[in-house]
């Protein structure tokens, strides 16, 4: 049982509907975390650039960071915190992002525990699998081109190890250089979340 003294923190499943295999993430965020940040966190989470407009469906009510040209929304963002929902174990509220493709995240409160003080929060304990590109078309056209992607991708990596072992026979002079490969369906890095996180909170959130 937490008492009142005690810092606590979420542990919350993020998963994009209407996909499959699932793309998710499970990550640590104190409960104090306003919805502003919270947004922020779930951007770094998914690999998204918030380049689109967003909300939070949380108890039927709307909430959001407010954007020039976009929707407006009742409360602060900054002032909301989720602990202010009096979440409920495996309790579930939604994050759209970018209105057009759609891209709906389901998010579940799996814990309520208290902080680690050895931890650094917010912090991704789990994922898997790439978000997809951004402005793709959203979850229709995902499905129909992802086995394409992770086709090309896989050419791709054949590629760069045939021009590898020709670049191993050339003099320095002669090397090229050797194009990043592309897109990834199944490609997640953890350590690479956790670090952008630790640099937005080092920032001040």
């Amino acid at each position: 049982m937490l008492n009142s003294s005690t810092v606590v923190v979420y542990q919350l499943k993020v998963a994009l509907r209407g996909i499959s295999p699932l793309i998710w993430r499970r990550l640590l965020v104190y409960a104090d975390t306003s919805i502003a940040d919270l947004h922020h966190i779930l951007q770094l989470a998914m690999g998204w650039t918030d380049s689109h407009l967003h909300r939070f469906v949380i108890h039927g009510k709307e909430y959001g960071v407010t954007c020039d040209g976009g929707m407006g929304f009742a409360d602060n963002p900054q002032q909301i915190r989720l602990r202010d929902f009096r979440f409920h174990l495996r309790e579930r509220f939604l994050y759209d992002y970018d209105f057009n493709d759609n891209w709906q995240h389901d998010i579940r409160v799996e814990q309520i525990v208290a902080a680690d003080m050895r931890r650094t929060y917010p912090m991704c304990i789990g994922g898997k699998r790439a978000a997809p590109p951004e402005e793709c078309g959203g979850v229709d056209v995902y499905l129909a081109e992802w086995r394409r992607w992770k086709y090309a991708f896989l050419c791709h990596r054949l590629q760069d190890g045939v021009r590898d072992a020709d670049r191993d026979c050339l003099t320095d002079d002669k090397n090229e250089d050797i194009d990043e490969p592309g897109y990834d369906p199944d490609y997640f890095d953890r350590r690479q979340v956790n670090a952008q996180l630790q640099r937005w909170g080092a920032r001040g959130g």
